[in-house]
């Protein structure tokens, strides 16, 4: 690598510099937007893998993220859970707009690490709010997915990922369209 470097010469080497640095020096700004007041609970490195993984990117004016579709501003929020009480916490995120994610106006995301320590995106649809079951079948608790409507997705881990299990209604017959 460094006789590939030497042959560049110096004054190459410094014009690539701002190309090679403009999107890493985003990085944390785009991370510390995601997770505010988070941020110190989460290891930089983590902030900003999640970043990559959710494709946002960095407005023109620095201080909100947009979607990498339409280039809209998102809207979001960013949790820890514990979901298998393992000491090791996953991370919800939920953001969103119209553009990307329907009349539903946010989508979420949940980042669970491997036993290698490694962070890996799950879900990635249109979802309003979340809730943490009290199921105990497997390593990870059932969840229940709010849309704009008034029929809830229940979604189980089978083993490696979370499945969509079924749909629950809040009043009876409020779910019939989607479990035809």
């Amino acid at each position: 690598m460094l006789e590939a470097i030497a042959l560049i010469g110096p004054i190459t080497l410094l014009s690539l510099l701002p190309a090679l640095t403009a999107e890493s020096a985003t990085e944390p700004l785009m991370a510390d937007l995601l997770f505010g007041k988070l941020n110190h609970h989460i290891p930089i490195h983590e902030q900003i893998d999640i970043v990559h993984q959710l494709g946002f990117a960095m407005a023109e004016d620095g201080k909100t993220l947009v979607d990498s579709v339409c280039g809209h501003p998102l809207s979001f929020t960013t949790s820890i859970e514990d979901l298998n009480h393992d000491g090791t916490h996953e991370i919800f995120v939920i953001a969103g707009n119209t553009c990307l994610s329907g009349s539903t106006g946010s989508s979420i995301w949940l980042f669970i690490k491997d036993q290698a320590g490694q962070l890996h995106q799950h879900l990635g649809f249109p979802a309003a709010a979340y809730d943490v079951l009290e199921s105990t079948q497997t390593e990870f608790p059932d969840l229940r997915f709010a849309g704009p409507g008034f029929c809830y997705g229940i979604w189980h881990w089978n083993g490696s990922t979370y499945e969509h299990l079924r749909n629950e209604p809040e009043q009876p017959g409020w779910c019939d369209f989607y479990n035809q």
